[in-house]
């Protein structure tokens, strides 16, 4: 308990009016050192604020992908007894997890039995994450008596940030196996493709009766064949080519690594022949089986840039190399493979893996999660606007060269950019 000494200014005035009053004689005086002291005693006889009530905190999601925001509601609920005339509360949010609308601390009273909640947004990186106490601190009527309460809240103390995407959507380069991606040939399929001239041999039930009965004349009907894809999804792990988030949050490392995790568990599912690789050395062979799965695990739970990204102003004059990972990788890779290529494209030499890719034949694609514009932050300085124009130039250079780009700002969700980026492949 700590005991305010907010009304000991007007005892001290109040005795010496009573003082002056006495000594010249007049009532004015006496009457307003009355008033002082009759509200000091009442502020000292005001009771204790009552240390009955509940605090609750809940997560609008306990399982959030990174770079999406989540809604933190703090509640405080008094017993119904007596009220709470001054409360305030602080959150104790853990470390690395940036708060990018509201505050994590409010101030209320509650009536007896009253109840009153707070919001605010974070944004957090990949990894599991502890709340800590919340801090209470509670004041009775006239401020004269303080209280704090380290308080474990009932609800969420842990969430985890995880997964990204629910898939990558792939360019129109095929294999001959049979899968989910459409292609632009006729063939055994669902879709309607063209109706052709009947050849022989050709499966009765494709014959168009319709036409038959119409003309005379027998005619074939083909769908749209839907064909498997090897893809392989590149991984920008260059240490100095990622960036933290501007005023915390998840960096670039996290959102590419699980953007490449979670498109080739889509990919898999429908059947293409997915493969992974780390830009600097990293490898799994392209495949569609447990097998693959499982190497894919592997080099994702293996691959880690913790503690070494840089800030944007840091990277304009970081030396970022591929060590010669680029020309392995180029070797490795099968003649058919359509590239996705995951990086947050904050330097030039990205510029020039991607037009590499390309130059061998390689349908290439590029996903990007913009770290120029933070969330949690207002403004940028110029260093970090700087860092933003450049990085539009180099989109311009990746679009002029037919490279289709997935430019993710964050403060939209992922599959926005995704579905514009695969109406543009599907002109």
């Amino acid at each position: 308990m700590t005991h305010l000494s907010r009304w000991q200014g007007a005892m001290v005035g109040g005795i010496f009016l009573t003082i002056l009053g006495i000594l010249v004689a007049l009532e004015t005086l006496l009457l307003v050192a009355l008033v002082a002291i009759t509200l000091v005693v009442l502020a000292e006889l005001t009771p204790t604020p009552s240390e009955t009530y509940t605090v609750r905190r809940r997560l609008s999601e306990e399982r959030p992908n990174p770079g999406v925001p989540v809604t933190v509601t703090i509640e405080i609920e008094a017993a119904d007894s007596q009220m709470l005339p001054d409360i305030r509360v602080s959150d104790d949010i853990p470390e690395d997890i940036a708060v990018i609308d509201g505050s994590t601390s409010f101030a209320t009273a509650l009536e007896p039995g009253g109840t009153a909640s707070h919001q605010y947004e974070i944004i957090a990186p990949r990894g599991e994450f502890t709340f800590g106490e919340l801090t209470v601190r509670r004041r009775n009527l006239s401020a004269t008596l303080g209280f704090a309460d380290h308080v474990t809240p009932e609800g969420t103390t842990q969430f985890t940030c995880e997964t990204l995407l629910d898939r990558i959507p792939l360019r129109q380069q095929t294999i001959q196996y049979f899968g989910e991606t459409p292609t632009n040939n006729g063939g055994s399929g669902l879709e309607f493709y063209s109706v052709r001239e009947y050849r022989a041999g050709d499966p009765l039930s494709r014959i168009d009766w319709n036409h038959y009965a119409r003309s005379g004349t027998l005619s074939t009907v083909e769908y749209r064949l839907e064909q498997a894809v090897t893809v392989v999804f590149v991984v920008d792990d260059r240490v100095a080519g990622h960036v933290e988030g501007i005023g915390g949050g998840p960096n670039s490392f996290d959102l590419t690594l699980y953007a490449a995790a979670r498109g080739i568990v889509a990919s898999i599912e429908e059947g293409n022949q997915t493969g992974l690789a780390m830009l600097t050395g990293g490898w799994v062979e392209p495949g569609a089986d447990e097998g693959t799965r499982q190497q894919v695990n592997e080099l994702l739970d293996t691959a880690t840039t913790a503690d070494q990204s840089v800030t944007l102003e840091e990277n304009q004059s970081a030396a970022v190399a591929t060590d010669g990972g680029i020309d392995r990788l180029l070797g490795r890779l099968p003649s058919d493979a359509q590239v996705v290529l995951c990086s947050p494209v904050v330097d030039d030499e990205i510029v020039d893996v991607a037009e590499q890719f390309s130059a061998y034949g390689h349908a290439v694609s590029v996903f990007s999660p913009d770290m120029t514009t933070g969330l949690a932050v207002d403004s940028l300085t110029p260093g970090q606007r700087l860092a933003g124009l450049q990085r539009e130039g180099r989109i311009e250079q990746l679009r002029a060269r037919n490279i289709p780009l997935a430019d993710w700002n964050l403060r939209e969700p992922v599959m926005v950019e995704l579905e514009r980026l695969q109406k543009r492949w599907s002109r």
